[in-house]
Order: C-alpha cells, then sequence, then structure tokens
C-alpha cells in the first residue's frame, strides 16, 4: 500500500506546515512536458505512456492533473526508502512534499 505525497511550489521558504500558510497560495510547478522533466531528472526510467501518470522502476507513482499550468503532484511512494530520492526532487526543483497524514512538509 502506498503513501501519497503531495508536491508544490511556494515562494520563497514558504510555510512549516499546510495550516501556516498566513493565506500564501502554492504556485505553479510548470507545464506538464516541464514537470515531467524534472521528475525523470532524479528518477530516471520513469515511463509516462500515460502522460499524467508516471511509473518508475521502483514503483513509484507521479499522478499529475490535465490542467495546465501543473499545480501539485501527486506521489505513490511504495516504502520509505523512496522519500530521500524524492525530496532532492524538490530540493533541485525549490517544490515541498506535503505529507498530508501529518499536516507537514517533510524536511
Amino acid at each position: 500500500m502506498s503513501r501519497y505525497i503531495y508536491l508544490y511550489k511556494f515562494a520563497g521558504a514558504g510555510p512549516s506546515m499546510f495550516e501556516d500558510r498566513h493565506g500564501e497560495r502554492p504556485g505553479v510547478l510548470g507545464t506538464l512536458q516541464e514537470v515531467q522533466t524534472a521528475i525523470s531528472s532524479t528518477f530516471s526510467g520513469t515511463d509516462w505512456s500515460n502522460p499524467n501518470h508516471g511509473v518508475c522502476p521502483d514503483a513509484l507513482e507521479f499522478i499529475i492533473g490535465i490542467d495546465e499550468p501543473i499545480q501539485a503532484v501527486a506521489v505513490g511512494l511504495p516504502t520509505s526508502d523512496s522519500e530521500q530520492r524524492l525530496l532532492s526532487l524538490c530540493r533541485a526543483q525549490n517544490w515541498r512534499a506535503l505529507d498530508p497524514l501529518i499536516g507537514r512538509f517533510l524536511k
């Protein structure tokens, strides 16, 4: 069973908790192609046969909406081992990873 994490982008450092946004709304991650390219740069071999649903060889899933520009990505993490790679992606792209179960952004 996968644990779902949501990727967002905020101007500046962004909030520490999703509830502490103080009116700040998430920004744009990019176009569909930009988001796919960014994800594939960290998770090579991601299958984008379905442009809005990327699957990595190690079973991570990236679910992207159909409306552009892309404002969020849902990520299915099958194990916690992939969390550090996901955070590397976030650092490289200036994105934030929200764990909705605890209401906090991952560090």
